[in-house]
Order: structure tokens, then sequence, then C-alpha cells
């Protein structure tokens, strides 16, 4: 009899274990579920200029405490008819600067690529869909006494990026790497007035969409 006991006594403390550590576990499985959040992600490889339909996009969870840029699920069909202004590459996150809410380009229409140090433009207020004045000025170590000019009255900002980390030039530093929509014959003057580091950006309009 003392032998049977002890079996059921060890079978019950067996038991009790089993039924803390499940309980642990199960806590700890409901905690992590609570920590993450559905964001929406690209189902397939989207080209940049492309139109975003639903099928382009697919939901994953993610940590919700995550740094990395998102948009939540919930918000599909905002993006849905957007033009994609970088490329989505498939699994990856889908974030606001990578949608434009403007349309595929036109036939008369370019892209141009500037970096925009401080003080040359408002950087806080750079974001994919705002309207820019494009203006070209005497520099800042050279005399002129030509008034500045406006090479584009209506770009639109097109994608926004930060200059990649192997940027060498101390210029870069706390810059932006900006595309603009404008129209064919405002690129080139664009570019070479972005080469001479005689470029600014002056916002004119809100964020569309």
């Amino acid at each position: 009899m003392p032998v049977r006991r002890q079996r059921r006594a060890g079978l019950a403390l067996v038991a009790l274990l089993v039924a803390v550590t499940t309980g642990l576990a199960f806590a700890v499985w409901a905690r992590s579920l609570s920590g993450r959040a559905d964001v929406l992600a690209a189902a397939h490889t989207v080209n940049a200029g492309d139109v975003i339909t639903a099928s382009d996009l697919r939901t994953v969870r993610v940590s919700s405490d995550s740094d990395v840029a998102s948009v939540p699920a919930g918000q599909k069909s905002k993006l849905v008819g957007k033009v994609a202004a970088t490329p989505l590459f498939k699994g990856t996150l889908v974030s606001r600067d990578q949608v434009s809410g403007s349309a595929p380009l036109g036939s008369d229409e370019a892209v141009v690529g500037v970096l925009v140090k401080p003080g040359q433009a408002p950087l806080a207020s750079l974001r994919v869909g705002t309207t820019v004045q494009v203006v070209q000025t005497a520099g800042q170590n050279q005399f002129s006494a030509e008034p500045p000019q406006v090479l584009a009255d209506g770009a639109l900002i097109y994608a926004v990026s930060t200059p990649t980390a192997n940027a060498t030039q101390s210029a870069a530093a706390g810059g932006l790497l900006v595309s603009l929509k404008v129209q064919q014959g405002q690129a080139a003057p664009i570019v070479s007035a972005a080469d001479a580091d005689r470029i600014r950006l002056v916002v004119v309009g809100g964020v569309t969409g």
C-alpha cells in the first residue's frame, strides 16, 4: 500500500507540473500575439510605375514595436489604385513612401533624381505626393546678379529615400534623395542645376491621397 500511495503522489506531482508548464507556455504565446500587428507586404514583385491592385498586397504579422516603416493591413484600400513609386519586392513590407498618388508617367513626363541637403528644402515636408517648386539659385559660393529661376513650378515628389551608408560625400549627410516627376523639357535643366549645387525645393502643396 505505501508503494501505491507514493506512485499516486508522484503521478499527481507530474500532472501538476505539466499543467503549470502548459499554462506558462500559453501565457507566453498569448503575450507574443498581443505584441504583434497585421501590416501589408508585397504578394509579388511590383515594378515602379505600376498601378497597385488588391492582389499585389498580402497581410503579414510583425512585432508591434518594430521601427520598420509599414502600413496597417486595415488601410489596404488606401493603397489600391495608387502607383508604386519604387519597386515593391515580393515579401517585403510596404511603406507609404514607396507609394505615390500620381498616375504613371505620361509620354511627355520624366522622373529626375536630386540630392537635397539640409537648408535646400524643408526636409520634413518632403513626402511622396507633395508638390514642390524647383528653383535654381546662384549657388552658395558664387556671385551673380541674375535672380533665382523657377525650373519647374509643379514638380511632384515621386519617391524619397536616404542616401546609402557608403555615400562618402560629407555634403550628403542629413540629406535626402528625392525623385521628381516633371515635364521632359524641365529634366535636363534640373539635373544641371543639381550637379552645380544650385537647386532648392519649395513646398507649394500638401500630400495627395
